[in-house]
């Protein structure tokens, strides 16, 4: 199910991507395959990686074996050495040539025009991205395969579960639809703009079709900019959600995400609410609600890791955001207001506070 785009986003962001690739020459022969080389791939896994080859032979590793219906692209932004594209053909040796694609960038890409740049190099149905410290899960591969042979030509735009983890693994919270279901593009618009951590991307596979008419990541939104592309993904296709767990999202110092926790980031996050508006995706008022609880959220999300590091400091910084004018004549709504004065106080007595309630949450809808 797709509607005509009512968003007059534009494929702006593609211009800056790397327009061509360095292909690993093939290491061997391709044994014979049941799909033919040139068919369409119900499903490309898209590797985007930078100087971490280690997190990347993890990724790599837990896509195998390939799947004839799966193509497997890695993309590496890195410029200091090529460990990256060592890593690539030492996992990936015993699988068929055919399946798999390394590209080293030009230099002076980022991560928007490398994920730009895998959807231009895709050639699956659907397109999934994997960044290099997040992986799947044992049997995620062929278990999403039934899915979206099951959804093609209905649905463009699918969310499986995820468990989010920390470095060693140890997960912090288990992320997964309570049921299958699909969201139409209002109510999936308004699921994205109240609920600030919706979407870990491993979780999501989007059509090709969708990616490419949408348009890739906006520069202008920064750290932003998958928000931002899921605005326009849902408003175009709304997104069919799927109770299996298939991914880990992994949280840690070196993710972009952990200083996105300032005034800047919310002066972004702004931005997508008022391009919301100016397109009337939402009645005022259900626009107004997302908004309070999507800010609520995400900022007790920033101050509470703050607790967790032990840096109380940073934490009342944190808090100090929805003193900003724009976040403080918004209502607490009732869920966050217990959070918001537990986490006060605990940045006030220097104490790490326990798990937060949506722990080990499952996503309701």
């Amino acid at each position: 199910m797709m509607m005509n785009m009512p968003l007059a986003f534009t494929q702006s962001a593609l211009a800056g991507s790397p327009t061509a690739g360095v292909e690993v020459p093939e290491r061997r022969a391709a044994p014979a395959s049941p799909a033919a080389p040139n068919e369409e791939p119900l499903l490309s896994i898209c590797i985007p990686t930078y100087h971490r080859p280690e997190l990347l032979a993890r990724a790599l590793n837990s896509v195998l074996p390939l799947p004839p219906e799966v193509e497997l692209i890695i993309s590496d932004n890195s410029t200091a050495n090529s460990e990256s594209e060592h890593t690539t053909c030492r996992v990936l040796a015993d699988q068929p040539t055919s399946r798999w694609t390394y590209y080293h960038n030009p230099p002076g890409g980022s991560g928007g025009t490398n994920w730009v740049a895998c959807v231009k190099r895709a050639r699956g149905h659907y397109v999934l991205m994997l960044h290099d410290d997040d992986y799947l899960l044992p049997g995620s591969v062929e278990a999403m395969l039934t899915v979206l042979r099951q959804v093609r030509g209905k649905y463009h735009s699918v969310l499986f579960g995820v468990d989010v983890v920390d470095v060693q693994r140890r997960v912090l919270q288990k992320q997964t639809p309570s049921r299958t279901n699909y969201l139409p593009p209002a109510v999936a618009v308004e699921a994205l703009l109240t609920n600030s951590s919706l979407i870990r991307v491993p979780a999501m596979a989007v059509s090709r079709e969708v990616y490419r008419s949408t348009g890739g990541p906006d520069p202008s939104q920064s750290t932003t900019d998958d928000t931002d592309l899921w605005l326009r993904v849902f408003a175009a296709a709304g997104v069919y959600r799927v109770p299996i767990t298939t991914c880990a999202y992994t949280v840690h110092d070196g993710a972009v995400t952990t200083g996105v926790f300032n005034q800047t980031t919310v002066q972004l996050l702004l931005q997508i609410f008022n391009k919301a508006r100016g397109h009337n995706l939402l009645s005022e008022d259900r626009l107004q609600r997302a908004q309070a609880h999507f800010f609520h959220q995400f900022v007790l999300a920033g101050a509470y890791r703050s607790l967790c590091r032990r840096d109380t400091s940073a934490a009342r910084q944190v808090l100090q955001l929805l003193n900003l004018p724009e976040l403080k004549q918004l209502p607490t709504p009732a869920r966050w207001l217990p959070v918001r004065l537990g986490l006060s106080l605990c940045a006030r007595l220097n104490f790490v506070p326990p798990l937060l309630p949506n722990h080990s949450q499952r996503q309701s809808g």
